[in-house]
């Protein structure tokens, strides 16, 4: 089974926040979770699948964004098998180990992210015959990244 990151290989990613979430203060952040929400329901699929796959996001779990979410993959990506989203604060740590979890627990033959930070920090916690691609927005094929 091969496993996708959602923002920014299945759906377009949203624009970057002006400021980080530690420097914003509380309206900033109200607004910053609002423009998110909309993000999330409304974002533009950037390519299609037609295999049964597993969706990783460090989109925050909370109630709300996996309702958001689900409809979302149900919607563009019915082949989703299941989706999985982060419980913890978003740092590069928290999301590589995240991620490299479910690969490992799933014996996932193949993922596919947009950042390289993450793929070079899964790359050192999952086993060695996961195939590990980089894939953004306008390029026509991932990159095996080693």
């Amino acid at each position: 089974m091969k496993s996708f990151d959602i923002d920014g290989v299945l759906a377009k990613s949203p624009i970057s926040a002006k400021k980080k979430w530690s420097q914003m203060n509380g309206i900033e952040r109200r607004n910053r979770k609002a423009f998110l929400l909309t993000w999330y329901q409304y974002a533009p699929p950037l390519f299609s699948i037609n295999e049964p796959i597993i969706a990783i996001s460090a989109r925050k779990n909370t109630p709300e964004i996996t309702s958001i979410t689900r409809q979302w993959l149900n919607k563009y990506y019915p082949n989703v098998v299941n989706f999985y989203l982060l419980n913890e604060s978003r740092s590069i740590k928290n999301v590589v180990k995240f991620k490299s979890d479910i690969i490992n627990k799933l014996n996932i033959e193949a993922h596919y992210e947009d950042n390289k930070k993450v793929l070079s920090g899964i790359s050192k916690n999952i086993n060695s015959n996961v195939k590990l691609f980089f894939w953004e927005q306008g390029m026509s094929d991932p990159i095996q990244f080693n």
